[in-house]
């Protein structure tokens, strides 16, 4: 059995890094996701609206609006627009699914498996090794920083830190 199951590992190498990947972004943020707490930093409350007003938008049927009509005192606002939000509707799409917190840290979850993947993938291209794409992202996507971000709630940085290595194959050749 012990033996099958590693045949099949080693067949599927693709399959076991996602798998690994996946079982990585989930031991990252699971001590904080058991307490189903957030944990506050300087610009919690304030993402916190912008994800509340694309959830409650979406569920009246408005995929995009500009202006905040239902959060930041209902006057109007227009500082949603000011800021990225194409990845709020992950964490307002899980809404629909999920309690509020477990929204919040499932889309953690699947960013810092984005961040792991697109690691892989960026240092895979200038490597050619997948031992040493592996530890690549592995040591990109599990650092201290990046686990900071999901502690001081600093959405900008911590959406954006996926992206970084795909610059990394542009830079070598």
């Amino acid at each position: 059995m012990h033996q099958k199951l590693l045949s099949t590992l080693k067949q599927h190498k693709s399959l076991t890094i996602y798998l690994t990947f996946l079982g990585l972004a989930f031991l990252v943020v699971l001590p904080f996701w058991v307490t189903m707490h957030l944990y506050s930093g300087p610009d919690l409350q304030f993402h916190l609206s912008r994800i509340q007003e694309i959830f409650v938008n979406l569920k009246h049927g408005v995929f995009s609006s500009h202006i905040a009509t239902h959060t930041f005192n209902q006057i109007g606002d227009a500082v949603v627009s000011c800021y990225p939000w194409v990845w709020l509707y992950l964490f307002a799409g899980l809404k629909f699914v999920l309690s509020s917190v477990s929204a919040i840290y499932f889309t953690y979850v699947l960013i810092v498996f984005a961040t792991l993947t697109i690691a892989y993938y960026s240092m895979k291209l200038v490597s050619e090794s997948t031992k040493i794409s592996f530890y690549f992202a592995v040591l990109y996507g599990l650092t201290t920083y990046l686990i900071m971000e999901i502690i001081t709630t600093q959405f900008g940085e911590f959406l954006s830190y996926p992206f970084i290595p795909w610059r990394l194959p542009g830079f070598i050749s």
